[in-house]
């Protein structure tokens, strides 16, 4: 439907987008209850002599959507549409949406059919064998769609009522009536799961009835406000480590979507409009937060009710955890608002970021840093006990899911407010050309399928060694050659150089360190050349990030190419960093080595090096490219707009600093010293400096840990190496360094 409206010129309107259960039905809702079904029948089992009453569910389904698109063409006035040019006459988008509707009808009809044919036959096997099926959260998403659909139809509907609209609500209520009796009589009827299905469904309901009243114009942020408003989503989703891990994905899966419509529709939607007025934005954000309160409470009660172990509904524990993703989202709804122009005098605005990031580290940085203390003494205990269970290492995802997306939506927050304090100072969104399309992205997915390649032959049991390193080598090489052609490097473009060495040095020693030494291997010589290629590409790929990646034939590139910019080259060196640490032989036991494995160790160095390369390195350079020479006191501007984000950002870069130095101390004590008291709680020096020696000496070194001993003092070079090359990152980039500075004055623990 959306090819057919954009490439022919239809007389009659309103058109598509006019019809929410056309766009968001249609194209989302109906195909993703298929889909849910499809995979609920799909685990009850059952023979293959139920497909008969599929089918005939199926004509009757048929039957159905045939007459209401009679109905629509007998009515003598209904309201006409781009598909529906006059009365009883409909064009060749109107054919295709009648047939459509029909299949539609059809396959829905047999589905759930079978699946009441199938729930009746697996009810008898045991009480409550129903209500788990009823109460599983793919058939809670199924029966959301569907409301959801039907309440979009229905608001469509209202606009003129007609035997048409009249014959698409009798069909919906119809439709909902006879799935309710069918599973009333097969005993599969729960009055928690309708709740929180038809509370889903109005939230499903909410982003496209929003969307339908401020339908422009949109703010120039209004893009990234969405991606924000999905990593809060993923943020308070995977919340909820603190309770069991026990059939948590599938929950969360459905409280992610929930979160989703939730952040985008009530709270991105009204403040990407340009005309959006403050006191709005304000309610929308408390229409949220009791929207996602109750989205908490419904879920956790039907888990609770579905694995049979009581719970609280909310506890302090859950808002607490989930308190950020709404933080993140209100500020990034403020910075949206003072970005338009005009809002507030540059002064003020800057001021006002300040105090408004100051306020968010006061109360975000506090906790996270409590619930990622909560996981490390979980993994301390873990430790302690001598393995790490699939409950420890499922919760270490989650905790890992949940700093992440509170990350990305973190970083998307200092975007967004650097962009709207700068567009007061002379900041300009820069030329709409793409910097890595499409030969650079090429390249890109060129050498990830050479390193994809590596991967699967390194798997083999007649594998050549050499086959393996040729083909990681000549993938590094392709990239770092292409990217050095494509440099172009001058004035202060060079202080973009020493970062990008210390990022790949930073990457090759977590390769050895992770992959090898970390494992109680010791490194062979063509395992370090493929650590430093990656290393290598690591460096190539930050430097044309931060300068060559920004530009448009020396212009600076839109905000959100030059983003893009930034993911690709960070895309090729993950995908490298975890293919050569693929390939290196593993242990079949860690044997006091680390908790998670190699590749768990580079993906989580490789998500802090790109975290501290974006704040810190990309964000001060956009500045430079897009704020230009001509705007007066340019250099006094440029500092002042980045003070605000590194404010939010050194208090977090400080305290993940310190955990890694309690990460060694522990596992010092728990090898060296177990008798001895731990000292819980004790704040850690990022950076010991009688160990440094060390740490350099230890990075060139081949040979692997033989006894607990020297896997300790391996991880402490590694912990060390890895602090002294991001404090070295932060003092070369200089914004910043005086708050650091501050932290060193944290006494050693005794």
């Amino acid at each position: 439907m959306a090819i057919l409206y954009a490439c022919i010129n239809w007389p009659v309107s309103p058109g598509l987008p006019y019809f929410r259960s056309a766009t968001w039905g249609d194209g989302l809702l109906i195909p993703l209850a298929s889909a849910l079904l499809l995979g609920v029948i799909r685990n009850m089992g059952g023979p293959r002599s139920d497909r008969k009453i599929a089918a005939a569910a199926s004509g009757c389904g048929l039957v159905a959507g045939i007459l209401l698109t009679w109905q629509w063409l007998r009515d003598p006035s209904p309201a006409l549409n781009w598909t529906l040019p006059a009365p009883g006459r409909i064009n060749s988008a109107g054919i295709y949406h009648g047939v459509f509707l029909a299949l539609c009808s059809a396959l829905l009809a047999g589905l759930f059919g079978l699946f009441v044919v199938r729930l009746r036959r697996v009810g008898k096997n045991g009480p409550g064998v129903a209500d788990r099926i009823v109460m599983s959260p793919a058939f809670i998403g199924f029966q959301a769609c569907l409301l959801g659909f039907a309440g979009l139809v229905w608001t469509d509907s209202m606009r003129v009522i007609g035997i048409a609209s009249l014959s698409s609500l009798g069909a919906c209520a119809l439709a909902i009536l006879m799935a309710l009796t069918c599973l009333h009589m097969v005993g599969g009827v729960s009055v928690a799961s309708l709740v929180l299905s038809t509370t889903l469904a109005l939230v499903i309901s909410m982003p496209p009835t929003i969307a339908s009243t401020y339908r422009g114009p949109f703010t120039g942020s209004a893009g990234l406000l969405f991606c924000i408003a999905g990593c809060c989503a993923l943020s308070f989703a995977a919340a909820d480590f603190g309770r069991g891990t026990q059939d948590s994905r599938n929950w969360s899966g459905i409280t992610f979507v929930g979160a989703l419509v939730i952040f985008i529709g009530v709270a991105a939607v009204p403040a990407a409009h340009r005309g959006a007025s403050l006191t709005v934005d304000g309610l929308m954000l408390v229409g949220a937060a009791a929207g996602l309160g109750l989205l908490k409470m419904l879920t956790t009660a039907l888990q609770a009710r579905r694995t049979g172990i009581p719970e609280p509904w909310i506890t302090w524990t859950d808002v607490e955890v989930s308190a950020p993703s709404w933080t993140l989202m209100m500020f990034a709804v403020a910075s949206a608002w003072l970005s338009v122009e005009g809002r507030l005098t540059s002064n003020l605005g800057a001021i006002a970021m300040l105090l408004i990031s100051a306020a968010v580290v006061k109360v975000i940085s506090p906790i996270l840093q409590r619930g990622y203390h909560r996981f490390v003494e979980s993994e301390e205990k873990a430790t302690r006990w001598g393995a790490t269970s699939e409950e420890q290492k499922t919760l270490g995802r989650r905790v890992a899911l949940y700093i992440a997306a509170t990350a990305l939506a973190g970083i998307g927050c200092l975007l967004l407010v650097t962009v709207s304090v700068a567009e007061k100072r002379g900041f300009q969104w820069g030329v709409n050309h793409s910097t890595v399309w499409p030969f650079p992205l090429g390249v890109a997915l060129v050498v990830l399928g050479m390193t994809l390649v590596a991967v699967r032959y390194s798997r083999r049991p007649d594998r050549s060694r050499g086959v393996v390193q040729a083909v990681i080598v000549a993938a590094a090489a392709t990239w770092s050659v292409w990217v050095v052609l494509q440099l172009h490097i001058f004035g202060l473009r060079w202080l973009a150089v020493p970062i990008a060495v210390l990022v790949g040095l930073w990457t090759a020693e977590s390769i050895r360190s992770n992959g090898r030494l970390l494992q109680r291997q010791d490194v062979t010589w063509d395992q370090s050349l493929m650590a430093l290629s990656v290393g290598f590409v690591a460096a190539c790929s930050v430097l044309w990030a931060v300068t060559t990646g920004m530009y448009w034939h020396d212009r600076p590139a839109n905000v959100y190419w030059s983003a893009l910019g930034l993911a690709v080259p960070l895309l090729v060196t993950f995908g490298m960093t975890i293919a050569v640490t693929r390939t290196f032989p593993q242990p079949s036991t860690t044997g006091g080595g680390t908790n998670y494995g190699a590749v768990a160790g580079v993906l989580q160095d490789q998500g802090m090096i790109s975290l501290l390369v974006f704040v810190v390195v990309w964000i001060p350079a956009l500045l430079l490219a897009h704020v230009p020479e001509k705007v007066s006191e340019r250099w006094l501007q440029i500092p002042q707009i980045a003070f605000s984000f590194m404010l939010l950002f050194t208090a977090i870069f400080c305290w993940i600093l310190r955990y890694n130095s309690r990460h060694a101390a522990f596992r010092r004590h728990h090898l060296v010293n177990p008798d001895d008291p731990w000292p819980d709680r004790e704040k850690y020096r990022m950076i010991y400096w009688k160990k440094v020696p060390n740490a350099l000496r230890g990075a060139v070194r081949r040979g692997g840990p033989k006894s607990d001993e020297e896997w300790v003092d391996a991880l402490e070079n590694h912990t060390t190496l890895q602090n002294l090359i991001a404090i070295t990152i932060v003092f070369v980039c200089v914004i910043g360094w005086i708050p650091l500075a501050m932290e060193f004055k944290v006494p050693e623990p005794k």
